[in-house]
């Protein structure tokens, strides 16, 4: 069956298996060497099909957009997955590229085009994917949401340039939350019929057979220091805590300006003695940093999804996450008891402290639970419902047509 408006085929065709070594590209504003949770999930996805024998690209900038790294390698190979960088220049609203044609050159090569954010090339690259046939997948990672700050003209960017230039090109819109679904078709509600759900995971297995060796009193926090992670909230939250001797680790990329001004209300509470940074690690120190924790605590005011939460989560690690629509989600009502308000210390306050205090069996049960949690959540139930949707939007089905 083919879909009407656009003659490609519809989402009801049934599924058939996945054959031939299909060439995917995904593409986004920022990937390795630097981290966060869209540059997560592109890279595990991006390895889970490798192994699965897809020929995967990943398209990106050759620069930073949240710092002044520039000068990376116009192409190389991570983990078996071909790094293709274009020159442009971007920064934390939108991101453009001096050449355009290195995108269309891409697309060309490829069976399937992957958009990971709407504020890179979105309209060069829906363009040329749809001129050429090929099919084109959106996954929303929050979309432009992940923070309070201009939300009006942000809706009206979805409403007025971002959602018509999907209905446009056909792009088939993968939501990774209910929360990012609602979102889009607030303001672009004609998408409806072309969006699926497809939460997202991360390869599980690691963290689930991690062996912990908690520090006393260490909480750990992970994920890029910038001001939406709300990393000033918990350290006046912990500084209110005089009756347990705790130590806060923050792990990821840093902000510098975010960094000072952390450094500088520790100094103000007289905690600074307590908060060390840890910069830049590399992926493979993840399991060590949660294995050391006593508690990981996420006071972030807006997320996509939650990545961080969801691996403490696989880790077993109790913690305690700032109540947002994407911790709720993520959490489910039966420990809806991790969530509270870190824009109340007192409130976030307590709700650690209780934490902190739970006894050895107390601790593993809430272990336990947390993992069962996340077993929904393995890549291996993404890198399938990818699949899936490949089947039936005619993946290599171009190579026919000639």
């Amino acid at each position: 069956m083919r879909n009407a408006s656009s003659g490609e085929p519809s989402l009801q065709t049934a599924p058939i298996p996945l054959d031939g070594p299909v060439r995917v590209l995904h593409i986004c504003r920022r990937y390795r060497p630097f981290a966060g949770g869209t540059e997560k999930y592109v890279h595990d996805l991006a390895c889970a099909q490798v192994a699965a024998g897809r020929k995967v690209t990943v398209l990106t900038l050759d620069r930073d957009i949240a710092g002044p790294t520039r000068g990376l390698p116009h192409r190389e190979t991570i983990d078996g997955i071909d790094v293709v960088r274009v020159p442009g220049r971007g920064g934390a609203q939108i991101a453009i590229t001096y050449r355009p044609d290195r995108i269309w050159r891409e697309i060309a090569r490829h069976d399937v085009v992957h958009i990971h954010d709407l504020r890179f090339a979105l309209a060069t690259t829906v363009l040329g994917a749809a001129l050429r046939r090929r099919p084109r997948v959106f996954h929303t990672h929050g979309l432009i949401f992940h923070s309070a700050g201009g939300s009006r003209l942000k809706h009206l960017a979805v409403r007025l340039y971002f959602g018509p230039w999907l209905r446009l090109c056909g792009v088939r819109v993968v939501a990774d939350s209910p929360t990012d679904r609602m979102l889009l078709l607030r303001d672009a509600p004609y998408l409806a019929e072309r969006t699926v759900v497809y939460l997202n995971a991360i390869p599980l297995a690691p963290l689930l057979g991690l062996s912990r060796q908690p520090i006393p009193g260490r909480v750990v926090s992970i994920g890029r220091m910038v001001p939406n992670k709300a990393l000033s909230d918990l350290v006046r939250a912990l500084a209110l805590i005089a009756d347990i001797d705790w130590s806060l680790l923050l792990a990821g990329e840093k902000d510098d300006e975010e960094v000072g001004r952390i450094k500088a209300l520790a100094g103000d509470l007289g905690v600074e003695s307590r908060v060390d940074f840890l910069h830049d690690f590399d992926e493979d120190a993840l399991p060590g940093i949660l294995g050391s924790a006593a508690l990981a605590a996420f006071p972030s005011k807006g997320e996509g999804f939650g990545i961080a939460l969801l691996e403490a989560m696989a880790a077993g690690v109790p913690l305690v996450a700032n109540r947002i629509p994407a911790h709720v989600a993520l959490l489910g009502p039966d420990l809806e008891e991790r969530l509270t308000d870190f824009g109340e210390p007192e409130a976030a306050s307590s709700a650690i402290r209780g934490a902190m205090s739970l006894g050895l069996r107390e601790s593993a049960e809430l272990s336990a639970r947390l993992k069962q949690r996340a077993l929904g959540y393995d890549v291996s139930r993404l890198l399938h419902e990818i699949d899936d949707l490949y089947v039936r939007l005619g993946v290599g089905s171009h190579r026919a047509r000639g």
